[in-house]
């Protein structure tokens, strides 16, 4: 039976490069999200349209963020309404 020895150093040195592709992947990711919402504002596209694509892309908005707080007890919706419904 063989061992692998590792030292600690060499698993942070692997650990930093998983987070390193993750952080790539995540701003390939924004990166073409933006590319999208580009062309569709030099198409002039409705704001409908910008928005289903923002939402669809993972966008939420503050009315969003702030029920699924409520949800987990980290706020009230007064607090909620005060922020972003008029």
């Amino acid at each position: 039976m063989v061992r692998m020895v590792t030292s600690s150093s060499t698993r942070r040195l692997a650990v930093r490069n998983v987070e390193r592709q993750a952080t790539k992947a995540g701003l390939d990711w924004c990166w073409w999200r933006m590319m999208v919402s580009k062309k569709l504002i030099q198409e002039r596209a409705r704001v409908s349209e910008l928005f289903a694509s923002a939402v669809e892309g993972g966008m939420r908005t503050l009315k969003m963020d702030g029920l699924e707080k409520i949800m987990m007890g980290l706020t009230d919706l007064k607090m909620v309404r005060q922020v972003c419904i008029k």
